[in-house]
């Protein structure tokens, strides 16, 4: 007696899969309402279902994606059927009959793919945000700080081995604004005020590779005799208007509000009230000079000690001046700080590390576990396709015919599952928004979602070296086995 085929007959689903299947996307969905309701973090601590909601999603689009699978595939096989030759016929044919043992793999790819494209784009995103927040924080090479040096301070710098650009500002916090220099000026609060040398704080963050922006009213401001223009926060604009005057060493100098920013570079990240004045527009005053007790250096090879040497140099020079004594311990010694070094510090720092390598892990055991899925979905049904295959020999095929019948068979389907998991790994961040909570893993910088098509394209490379590994395993398998074996391999007739 000869049974039937069981490639060429459709299981219904049991009804036990059935709810299974939509329990999990209740579950999915569910879980998604209340991230996006609550947040991933309650008040004692990480709930643990919410925090699976990213792989729950992803099961739910798998399960989608092998019951919709099967409806391009019969679209695509009509077309195969009026192509010259049977071998696309054949291929789609097979590859929308989809054996479970070949589909399971599939389902794991799209997880496997989404949860590595996930992992890629937040740890890209977290990367980015504290790029961002280390060009801000230091924009420039290095950033030397002290108590107050010498006026002469900058040009002894400039001439140390290694040093290529140097801006000197001067930083204070809490300094007085006034809505004007008269006597009668009402007081407007106190401000973070920065005075820095415009032109050269722009050629120093050119010269360090910073992409900072340096804005044209204060790098074209000179002297004259009226305010000179200022970038201030939201709240200082607010409070002064058009024009108004900041204290700087006990002294008021006018300025109109030329531009109003969030953040401004070298200020600290978080500061909600600031001025930024142009040096080189500023008045001097013989007897009463602007005091640099900082300097944004771009270097190249720089010696620290001698760096900081220079600066203490400067700062007891000036606090000498300033006592009529010799002064020989600096106030407060100068502090050397590399962008480098700040940024490399924001991925050890608490949980940061702790973030950095949770997402890279999910990154990379996503891919690899994708690279496993195609895998096991190439070599699952591989008995059964060296069947055909020795079937199709007998009938004059070539050994090239069949290797084409191969990829004519499994492209489609790895190739479906990995687009559909790399386009829920893109659409995740979307869905979870803010509810992740990244911005507090970057100081001071919102973690706006950033998706590099290179990330993505990585991964995807790594689907595609899986399914070439796996073909060529499965085609040199099927070289050296003899047709005969192959047809007694799997015999469905007793």
């Amino acid at each position: 007696m000869v049974t039937g085929r069981s490639d060429l007959t459709r299981a219904r689903p049991s009804a036990r899969r059935l709810t299974v299947e939509v329990t999990v996307l209740l579950v999915a969905v569910l879980g998604l309402v209340l991230l996006r309701r609550r947040g991933l973090a309650t008040g004692g601590g990480v709930d643990g279902y919410l925090a699976a909601v990213p792989v729950l999603l992803a099961v739910a689009v798998a399960l989608l994606t092998l019951r919709a699978l099967p409806w391009p595939l019969r679209l695509l096989d009509r077309v195969a059927a009026r192509a010259r030759g049977a071998l696309l016929f054949l291929g789609v044919a097979r590859a929308g009959r989809g054996a479970p043992v070949t589909t399971a793999p599939l389902a794991v790819l799209v997880v496997a793919v989404s949860t590595g494209v996930f992992g890629a784009v937040v740890t890209d995103t977290v990367g980015r945000a504290r790029d961002t927040a280390a060009d801000l924080s230091v924009p420039a090479d290095a950033w030397l700080t002290g108590y107050a040096f010498t006026p002469d301070t900058g040009d002894r710098l400039a001439e140390l081995p290694g040093i290529r650009a140097v801006a000197p500002v001067r930083i204070d916090s809490n300094r007085p604004l006034h809505s004007g220099t008269g006597a009668q000026a009402r007081a407007l609060g106190t401000a973070r005020v920065m005075v820095v040398d415009a032109p050269a704080f722009a050629r120093v963050a050119a010269a360090s590779g910073v992409d900072v922006d340096v804005p044209e009213a204060l790098r074209a401001a000179v002297r004259g005799d009226g305010p000179v223009p200022a970038v201030v926060s939201r709240s200082v604009a607010e409070a002064v208007g058009d024009t108004a005057a900041a204290d700087v060493q006990s002294r008021l100098y006018p300025f109109r509000v030329a531009g109003v920013a969030d953040v401004f570079p070298g200020m600290d990240l978080g500061t909600d009230r600031f001025v930024v004045l142009p040096w080189q527009a500023l008045t001097e005053y013989a007897h009463t000079p602007v005091i640099p007790n900082r300097f944004l250096l771009a270097t190249d090879g720089h010696d620290p000690a001698a760096v900081r040497s220079t600066a203490d140099d400067g700062q007891r020079r000036w606090q000498s001046a300033v006592l009529g004594t010799r002064v020989d311990v600096p106030e407060v010694p100068a502090q050397l700080l590399t962008r480098r070094a700040y940024r490399d510090g924001l991925d050890r720092t608490g949980a940061n590390d702790v973030l950095t390598l949770a997402f890279t892990v999910g990154a990379a055991g996503g891919s690899a576990l994708a690279v496993l899925a195609v895998g096991f979905a190439v070599l699952a049904d591989s008995r059964a396709r060296a069947r055909l295959l020795s079937r199709l020999r007998t009938l004059g095929f070539s050994e090239g015919q069949g290797r084409r019948l191969l990829l004519y068979e499994l492209v489609p389907l790895v190739g479906v599952a990995a687009l559909v998991g790399a386009a829920v790994g893109v659409a995740l961040p979307a869905l979870l928004g803010p509810t992740l909570g990244l911005s507090a893993f970057t100081p001071g910088v919102t973690a706006g979602w950033h998706l590099d098509p290179l990330v993505v394209g990585a991964v995807l490379g790594l689907v595609a070296v899986g399914l070439a590994v796996g073909l060529g395993v499965e085609i040199l398998v099927n070289r050296r086995r003899r047709t005969a074996d192959a047809l007694r391999l799997g015999e469905e007739n007793p």
